[in-house]
């Protein structure tokens, strides 16, 4: 009974650790950014979580033109409808695998069943995140991929004609 009970507590902690990811729902609580922050003319709220959430706003920050922004746009929309089902599809899995941890005795290989398709649903979504930047990337020029690299390596944000900022920062510590 120990045993099981320890079990099923270390099962518990391991969902409550690898839900952080996406604890945030209305955005980045680092920054108090939203989701993805707006993309010019964009909406708040997509709640990708920081690692999306960080080359997002890198893209922001590179000078799009008109054609460059509404296919973003475009995009963002698309996969946003997208992360909004699969997010419910493991909320439904994530409250399935609570009422297998409820009924006594539990029923271990049903534990282990619920947790290997939570672990996938998880896994889905962060290639629908990659797919995502991806797919917004092959809408920028040479140059602009060149300074989303830099920006990246440096790991700062970049102004409006893609110049790293460094928000007080001494710029020659990066």
């Amino acid at each position: 009974m120990k045993k099981q009970l320890l079990y099923v507590l270390g099962i518990a902690l391991m969902l409550v650790a690898g839900s952080v990811v996406f604890a945030d729902p209305e955005g980045c609580g680092k920054c108090g950014m939203m989701g993805g922050g707006m993309m010019k003319g964009g909406m708040h709220g997509e709640g990708m979580g920081p690692m999306h959430h960080g080359i997002m706003e890198r893209i922001e920050h590179l000078s799009l033109d008109q054609t460059q922004q509404t296919a973003v746009q475009d995009i963002r929309n698309r996969f946003k409808k997208e992360m909004i089902k699969k997010r419910a599809d493991l909320q439904v899995a994530m409250v399935e695998l609570q009422e297998t941890l409820g009924k006594d005795p539990v029923d271990m290989k049903a534990v282990e069943a619920k947790l290997k398709q939570v672990e996938g649903l998880r896994t889905a979504l962060h290639l629908t995140m990659i797919k995502e930047q991806e797919e917004i990337k092959s809408k920028l020029t040479a140059e602009q991929v060149k300074q989303l690299r830099a920006s990246q390596e440096a790991g700062c944000p970049m102004d409006g004609n893609g110049h790293q900022e460094h928000k007080g920062q001494d710029p020659m510590r990066h």
